[in-house]
């Protein structure tokens, strides 16, 4: 069994995912949200983030894996559903190459009182498509 990552095979997924970045951009651009970086690793694969500020209500992110010899792309919103000063937790829908439709729910910890831009994400993603799978991992993320 062979499962091809790349964007070549269709077209269509290409257009998608290239329409829902430029949206994510334009949407973070007009909302002059903070950015955020990040670092995750799973059950699968490790991927490094962009996306808008988590603090707010709604944001978005996308992601690439790097241990991949074909990348993988990801992009997403998410909705916090519960903000404390310290503790985030979120659920939110997106686009996956090799999966499809990606449903992330996760918690974000701050755990130094002095380094509030500084957080572990723990998530479970499950990606329902041409490959179905649950994904969980751990990281770490930095808002600038």
């Amino acid at each position: 069994m062979e499962i091809s990552l790349t964007l070549k095979s269709n077209p269509m997924k290409k257009f998608i995912l290239v329409l829902t970045v430029v949206t994510l951009l334009f949407i973070s651009s007009k909302s002059q949200a903070q950015v955020s970086v990040g670092y995750y690793h799973s059950n699968f694969v490790s991927e490094m983030s962009v996306g808008t500020s988590p603090e707010k209500r709604f944001w978005g992110e996308a992601r690439i894996t790097t241990n991949v010899l074909s990348p993988d792309l990801q992009v997403m919103g998410a909705y916090n559903f519960l903000r404390k000063e310290r503790v985030r937790t979120y659920i939110g829908a997106g686009y996956n190459t090799i999966g499809g439709l990606v449903i992330p729910v996760g918690l974000q910890v701050m755990p130094f009182t002095d380094f509030k831009n500084f957080a572990f994400q723990f998530e479970v993603s499950p990606l329902l498509g041409e490959l179905s799978l649950i994904k969980g991992g751990i990281g770490f993320r930095y808002t600038f």
